[in-house]
């Protein structure tokens, strides 16, 4: 008998070890089966498949693709302050700022100063300024490999606006008036948009836009009357042009800042705006940019 109950306690220990490694077995078998799963399967939002709470966790979490914004121009987009200065504040990292407070207005005041510096901003303003550039120097400059339109469009797929401010050495640099003149400059800058856009196709960008800025007033223009026609004459010309161009791809704004002598948001020499001025440029583009 005691031979026979030792022989029932074995037989039962084994029964049980081994039930106990079959249920490890099958637990482990489970579980890389699940593990493979969630490496496989993407639960279906059309069947309703998934967790909705965790989806949309996962598409708060997702990095966001920012507008991308380029500002190409002469010294006024440099941020040239003064013939003789060396300081400049160009209007895109203004405007920058100005864009993104209107798109998300509480973000600087709900974001600590780490999370500002870490968090991919709503929109991106870059900029490239040559100083006494003409509009025919942008366009003969088209495929430059450093300062073309055509190689910033190249490189920045995502580029959905490019703003073109343009025309004041246009008019300063004249050696004759007339209206042949002023045709010449309207035909220049209308080539540059035609070109950025043309650009943009041929990368198969169609969400690319150009916004041409009005030439603006200056002291030059004060002191020469015809130079401030001519001005005028292209201004009305290009707001023409963007008004009847093809699916709205080039718009237009008058330059927001009039100028008046004595107005600390232009610069001594008259031709180039103060670092306030810039500031209250990209303030007043802001809303037609957005």
């Amino acid at each position: 008998d005691a031979h026979i109950r030792h022989d029932d306690r074995s037989t039962r220990r084994t029964f049980v070890y081994t039930a106990a490694c079959i249920f490890a077995l099958l637990l482990g078998m489970v579980g890389y089966g699940v593990h493979k799963r969630g490496d496989t399967e993407v639960p279906s939002k059309l069947n309703g498949g998934g967790d909705p709470g965790a989806a949309a966790d996962e598409n708060l979490a997702a990095p966001k693709t920012p507008f991308s914004i380029f500002c190409y121009g002469d010294s006024l987009t440099f941020g040239m302050s003064d013939l003789h200065s060396r300081e400049s504040y160009p209007y895109s990292k203004y405007l920058e700022q100005e864009l993104n407070h209107l798109f998300d207005p509480d973000s600087a005041s709900e974001s600590t100063e780490s999370e500002s510096q870490t968090q991919l901003p709503a929109t991106v303003v870059e900029h490239y300024g040559h100083p006494g550039w003409t509009a025919t120097n942008m366009l003969n400059h088209m495929q430059s490999d450093n300062d073309g339109i055509c190689s910033i469009i190249r490189r920045i797929p995502t580029l959905s606006l490019m703003i073109i401010l343009v025309g004041t050495n246009d008019i300063a640099q004249m050696t004759n008036v007339g209206k042949d003149v002023a045709r010449l400059i309207i035909g220049s800058i209308v080539d540059v948009h035609k070109g950025a856009i043309n650009c943009a196709e041929e990368e198969s960008n169609s969400k690319f836009h150009t916004l041409a800025v009005g030439i603006p007033e200056s002291a030059y223009q004060e002191m020469v009357p015809v130079a401030s026609e001519i001005s005028l004459y292209v201004n009305n010309a290009l707001k023409s042009f963007a008004s009847s161009y093809l699916d709205g791809k080039v718009s237009y704004v008058e330059f927001p800042i009039p100028y008046q002598e004595g107005d600390d948001k232009w610069g001594a020499d008259g031709m180039h705006l103060t670092q306030k001025g810039y500031e209250v440029l990209a303030k007043e583009l802001a809303p037609h940019v957005k």
